[in-house]
């Protein structure tokens, strides 16, 4: 079980998470994982591939309007990788 709190996702949101990490290295994995909200609607499904090579990437989300997602996303982040 996972919550996230009103800061993170506008409100509280309890989930059940499962799924499968292969870490080979910060450059080689595979991420299989699910979440289902268990107080409220929401399934989330994030499958992820990345290697030296590529990365593939599919994200699935299902909640009502308004729901944690969209509080999460409106988060500020940002990511950087070094070019070939």
């Amino acid at each position: 079980m996972v919550k996230l709190g009103p800061e993170l996702a506008g409100q509280t949101a309890i989930l059940q998470v499962h799924g499968n990490f292969h870490l080979r290295s910060a450059t080689d994995m595979i991420i299989d994982a699910a979440a289902q909200r268990m107080n409220g609607e929401g399934d989330y499904e994030l499958k992820l591939r990345f290697d030296s090579r590529r990365m593939d990437a599919a994200l699935k989300l299902r909640e009502p309007a308004g729901g944690p997602w969209k509080t999460f996303c409106s988060c500020r982040a940002s990511a950087h990788w070094p070019r070939p």
